[in-house]
């Protein structure tokens, strides 16, 4: 029998988490800075920009009403710490109501430690909310199959468009759901009702898809499918991995004890995850498994004609991925179970060590810039990368970034300072140039640099990691 108290204290504990991971884990980021500056404009101007970007418009309105209490680190990010709280209830529910109390309450502790699902409860990002919106949808849509009737419906279709105009993956999910009974031969629902409740999805999306329909976006940073499936299964167990920051383990200086947690947290959570596979007399369990897999299935096909694999898109998978492990595990060893327990809570250490952005201090680089601030200094950044963190934490600086080649509605909506000028104008008496490895246009860049060092002669660098500073001052100063 389980306690009553064991549910709300272990809900309190992964707030507590997530609490104090957006305050410790990692700088204001791009993606970040990104969203504050979008949600910082008018509707009108903020639904034109989403319409050219890779994100509905659902959070940033949000966020543009949130940020007029307060524009602090801590503040932007506590909507996602209280969305992903909500959802450790929503997890809840769903293992009760498709398994029972005991495999609910192990999810419940999965979740509240999950280093995927800690790690965007902590960022000034859509996805906490999106994770929030998509296990409404699967209980919406579990009441649906139970009861048909016009409350459930209109449930149903409000969740799954409110998902559609958090993030565009929602659409893999509402497509894989009737596919996944389908398939299992389970949750039979009729066809009348399933039809209506997908045409008031379609009705309520359609403004907005003919909206945005037609306007480029900017280009994916996406992995290859193949890639992606590994990625993404890795990812599962991973804070903060991505086909970028995945990577990063295995170079420079992660200390050696990160990578092991790490490591072994993702392996042997897959492994219990893949325990679940051989449970496939559960109908529940199945469904659960093939609406896991076909949203990946979709993307891996696809992608072979056009990059959508965006790892971190498929976070709504987390919360499936943690049911089933729960239910594989329930009919396993308890010692599997504490150890599986201890290295989700080491891995969750080990990534608030943060190994995806140790090399990056963007906030550092923000009080640097402040202390190289003087009359007639220009700051140019290479790219968007530094610029948008460099303008939340140093707004005040006199800041420029090289053209960047998003679409222009979404420029505008950053209030780009854009750098046009050549230095070879000695507009300014002293350039300070900012860039991070690997995360500008090199031919651009070069071109300014060779005017510079052209103009002004070798410079001082300051080197913060992977962020580079030149300072270029005139040869006799």
């Amino acid at each position: 029998m389980i306690r009553r108290w064991k549910i709300p204290a272990i809900i309190l504990f992964g707030f507590a988490v997530r609490f104090l991971y957006s305050i410790f884990s990692h700088d204001f980021w791009l993606d970040e800075a990104l969203n504050y500056q979008i949600a910082q404009n008018n509707l009108q101007t903020i639904i034109r920009a989403l319409s050219f970007d890779t994100w509905p418009p659902l959070y940033a309105l949000f966020m543009h009403y949130w940020q007029k209490f307060g524009q602090g680190v801590l503040f932007l990010r506590l909507p996602s710490v209280l969305f992903g709280t909500l959802t450790l209830i929503l997890v809840w529910h769903l293992a009760k109501n498709l398994f029972d109390k005991k495999t609910a309450l192990l999810a419940l502790i999965l979740a509240s430690v999950s280093p995927p699902l800690v790690y965007f409860s902590a960022e000034n990002r859509g996805y906490a909310l999106f994770v929030l919106l998509t296990v409404l949808v699967i209980l919406a849509y579990l009441n649906l199959i139970k009861k048909g009737s016009l409350k459930n419906i209109v449930l149903f279709a409000l969740t799954g468009a409110l998902a559609a105009y958090t993030h565009y993956f929602a659409a893999l999910l509402l497509i894989s759901l009737p596919i996944a009974s389908y398939l299992t031969n389970h949750f039979t629902i009729k066809l009348r009702t399933l039809l209506f409740s997908y045409l008031l999805i379609l009705i309520l999306v359609t403004p907005w898809l003919l909206y945005t329909l037609g306007n480029p976006k900017p280009q994916c940073l996406c992995a290859s499918s193949g890639t992606g499936l590994i990625f993404t299964q890795f990812f599962m167990a991973l804070g903060g991995a991505g086909i970028i920051t995945l990577k990063r383990i295995f170079e420079g200086p992660t200390p050696i004890f990160i990578r092991v947690f790490l490591i072994s947290s993702a392996i042997i959570s897959n492994f219990f995850f893949a325990k679940s596979l051989t449970q496939l007399k559960n109908k529940n369990n199945t469904w659960l498994l093939a609406l896991f897999f076909l949203p990946l299935f979709a993307i891996f096909t696809i992608s072979f004609y056009q990059p959508l694999f965006s790892v971190r898109s498929f976070i709504f998978l987390a919360t499936i991925f943690i049911t089933v492990t729960a239910y594989a595990l329930q009919q396993t060893s308890k010692t599997y179970l504490y150890l599986l327990i201890v290295l989700s809570i080491l891995s969750l250490i080990a990534t608030s060590q943060k190994p995806f952005f140790e090399y990056e201090p963007l906030k550092k680089m923000g009080t640097t810039l402040i202390a190289l601030d003087a009359p007639s200094t220009q700051i140019i950044h290479a790219g968007l990368y530094t610029y948008l963190p460099a303008t939340y934490y140093a707004p005040s600086l006199s800041q420029q970034v090289l053209k960047s080649d998003l679409p222009e509605p979404l420029i505008n909506s950053l209030h780009l300072n854009t750098f046009l000028t050549s230095p070879t104008s000695r507009t300014y008496r002293t350039y300070v140039f900012v860039l991070a490895i690997d995360r500008y246009d090199h031919r651009q860049v070069q071109r300014i640099l060779t005017d510079l060092y052209n103009a002004y002669g070798e410079p001082q660098k300051v080197n913060l990691n992977n962020i580079r500073i030149l300072i270029f001052r005139p040869k006799n100063a």
